[in-house]
């Protein structure tokens, strides 16, 4: 067994008011986190539908709700639901029906404003932001150290510089895909 037997999704249930975070393994549900009460999260566990109990390493379990207490944090803020039902939207109306939640796990800008970016499912590539500097916001970019002080922001799962500018991670993730043809 290992981690990509569990598979966390992140739902709005008729019978809830916020979001949740559902953890199957091997298809079944296994766990259910909330954040009903806004002061903390609750746990919830479902019986296996064919055996006595469930049983896994305890190592996989705890990394499998880490993620999913971690998803489920980020979801909460409203910026970035808005931007997955942005995102998801564009998907629908382009025929993705491999759309899904990504999360960038790496990052370095390179010279003549060139962002490098990995995701979490593998994706990589680069993407030509030059366009953009010197307009608006962006104009803090002329900065060499500012360009370069990007980093990735542990709630959104973006790529950011200060609390001033952050990127969308799934116009970054179609324009690398754009780029590569797909």
């Amino acid at each position: 067994m290992n981690l990509n037997d569990f598979q966390i999704d992140i739902a709005s249930l008729p019978d809830r008011e916020n979001l949740v975070a559902e953890i199957y393994f091997k298809g079944f549900l296994w766990i259910e986190i909330n954040q009903e009460q806004s002061d903390k999260m609750i746990i919830q566990f479902y019986t296996h539908p064919h055996q006595h109990y469930w049983e896994f390493p305890l190592e996989d379990a705890l990394a499998a709700l880490e993620k999913a207490k971690y998803k489920l944090a980020e979801l909460g803020t409203t910026k970035h639901v808005n931007r997955v039902l942005q995102s998801s939207d564009r998907a629908y109306k382009t025929g993705d029906t491999e759309w899904k939640t990504t999360t960038i796990v790496d990052c370095k800008a390179k010279p003549h404003y060139v962002l490098w970016v990995r995701f979490d499912d593998g994706l990589e590539g680069e993407v030509d932001l030059s366009d953009h500097v010197g307009k608006g916001i962006y104009k803090a970019w002329e900065s060499e150290d500012f360009w370069h002080s990007v980093h990735i922001d542990s709630l959104g799962g973006t790529v950011c510089w200060n609390n001033d500018i952050d990127l969308d991670p799934y116009v970054l993730r179609e324009m690398i895909l754009k780029s590569k043809g797909k």
